[in-house]
């Protein structure tokens, strides 16, 4: 059995607000392969290092997002991500992210994610419903304005 190896990082940017604050310490564990959805994951972005959320897997990409974001991400190709978050130290507390707390909290994050995303498509696709068409819509839209 390999040993873990451990990276720390200091956070920078405000995308995984409430988990993750500017200037918290992240440890990384580099020592896995397989990311569940949920798992926070340090990848490289345009040559920086970025943290965010993993929302979905595809064959050798992941969806990622921040928490404080609206929209998903590129794709992140596997060869890019250097490992997972395992432990947050900051000014609110040390976190640890594998307890069962954190699964819920996690949990509750991609749901409102997919929300966020699902929510629109089905808005505007029964909207169009009921409107019958573009002319009734566009005549409602213009109504509105």
């Amino acid at each position: 059995m390999s040993k873990s190896k451990i990276l720390t990082a200091q956070a920078r940017g405000q995308s995984m607000i409430p988990l993750i604050n500017p200037y918290d310490k992240m440890f990384v564990s580099t020592s896995t392969n397989k990311y569940r959805i949920g798992d926070v994951i340090v990848f490289y972005r345009n040559g920086t290092l970025t943290s965010h959320r993993l929302i979905w897997r595809l064959k050798n990409e992941y969806i990622v997002k921040g928490d404080n974001i609206f929209y998903f991400d590129s794709p992140v190709k596997k060869s890019s991500i250097v490992g997972k978050v395992v432990k947050i130290k900051g000014k609110n507390g040390t976190y640890e992210l594998e307890s069962w707390k954190y699964s819920f909290f996690s949990f509750y994050y991609i749901l409102y994610s997919l929300t966020l995303y699902i929510a629109p498509l089905v808005l505007k696709r029964n909207i169009y419903r009921l409107f019958r068409g573009r002319r009734y819509l566009i005549r409602f839209l213009k109504t509105c304005i």
